[in-house]
């Protein structure tokens, strides 16, 4: 009789456990807001450990870029954008524009720095016009557009110092600016149609945070001191993904409250344990932020059909598929795939990491590890970057 109760009262406090349990990942779940923004609700100690990267990547492409006296790159790309057998490579601070093929073959470098024809001061970004096969080059002094191969067609006269720009609908311009505060919308012919100014004016470092193409009608920007991913979509600017971040959430408000300037922000969050969204992507399957709190790192993946919540400590995660350490860091999009970048010289340390770490059974039976070390036998250090497309499961 005793053993019965006690089975009895167990069974009881598992399913009330169980209940308890589905409570919090029913309240952890995204919550769809008046305006069709999704709020996602995110803290650190939601991150789970023991988590191998094939867990939650359904595939890896590697695309190693040639390596030729004219087209040493630089290891800091700001754009990397694929479009009709073409990769467009756009360098960061002050650097150049480079073609190659989907191969990694290099084609030519586009246009050169100068102020004539053609030329271009720093660029600051680079987009494809889809409707007319063109590219956009954005600098200090206007907007060069090239033919898809990098002939020089015209300049786009210089409009509200715009510094990142997306072209989406075929005719309307997502920009932020060069020291300005505002999102804008502008026509083909350079009109201001719209601006927002979500953000605390001390904060004006939004030409350092990109805008990303989600599909031909939607725009995605997300500002680095804050939690809101906001869209472009017709002519309105409005909070489309929400990180809610409990206790680690730090709002325009408390800015303005703590009285405190962009040079001071890396100390005071730190102090804090604050989370702030450091990056952010999304295709039509999975959504992927970069989290950062207290110098780690996290990665946060929603898989949109199960309706699925991941989140990482990057330093927890077994990385069995390029097992180096494990950093995303996205620079464009090509079809189901988000574009990240390897050096050279960590596709050979991560074969070496492999071979550290892995049994020769997990190796001989890991697709990831195969081609990685064909890859690796054929690199030098100093080589190129390569190309990594990374392919997110949509469900699990």
């Amino acid at each position: 009789m005793k053993k019965s109760f006690y089975l009895i009262l167990l069974l009881f406090l598992g399913i009330i456990c169980s209940c308890n349990n589905n409570e919090v990942k029913d309240a952890q779940k995204p919550k769809t807001g008046p305006n069709g923004e999704l709020a996602f609700h995110v803290t650190t100690d939601m991150a789970q450990k023991n988590i191998r990267l094939s867990d939650f990547v359904e595939d890896i492409q590697f695309i190693p870029l040639e390596t030729k006296e004219e087209c040493f790159l630089s290891n800091f790309p700001n754009v990397i954008a694929f479009y009709k057998g073409n990769v467009y490579y756009q360098e960061m601070y002050g650097g150049y524009l480079y073609r190659f093929d989907t191969a990694g073959k290099f084609l030519n470098r586009i246009g050169d720095r100068g102020e004539g024809p053609g030329e271009y001061g720093d660029p600051s970004d680079l987009y494809i016009d889809y409707k007319n096969d063109q590219i956009g080059l954005v600098s200090w002094n206007g907007t060069n557009i090239y033919d898809l191969e990098g002939n020089y067609i015209s300049k786009r006269k210089k409009t509200n110092s715009a510094s990142k720009i997306r072209l989406f609908s075929d005719s309307l311009y997502a920009c932020t600016g060069f020291g300005s505060h505002y999102m804008m919308l502008e026509n083909s012919r350079g009109e201001l149609i719209n601006q927002a100014l979500p953000f605390n004016e001390q904060f004006s470092l939004l030409s350092r945070c990109p805008l990303s193409l989600l599909n031909n009608q939607t725009v995605l920007y997300r500002h680095n001191f804050y939690d809101t991913v906001y869209a472009f979509q017709g002519v309105s600017i409005k909070p489309y993904r929400i990180f809610n971040f409990g206790d680690e959430r730090f709002t325009m408000e408390d800015y303005k409250a703590a009285n405190i300037d962009q040079l001071a922000w890396y100390e005071y969050q730190m102090e804090h344990q604050i989370s702030k969204l450091s990056d952010y992507f999304e295709n039509e399957n999975v959504a992927v932020a970069k989290i950062f709190n207290n110098d780690r790192y996290f990665t946060y993946i929603y898989q949109k059909e199960s309706e699925k919540q991941l989140l990482v400590n990057n330093k927890d995660v077994i990385n069995d598929v390029f097992f180096d350490g494990f950093y995303f860091e996205f620079h464009g999009r090509y079809e189901e795939y988000l574009v990240s970048k390897l050096l050279a010289e960590e596709v050979i340390k991560g074969v070496e990491n492999a071979n550290d770490i892995f049994s020769d059974e997990e190796l001989q039976n890991n697709k990831y590890y195969q081609k990685l070390s064909k890859l690796a036998s054929q690199l030098n250090e100093e080589d190129n970057p390569v190309l990594m497309l990374v392919k997110f499961k949509a469900k699990s």
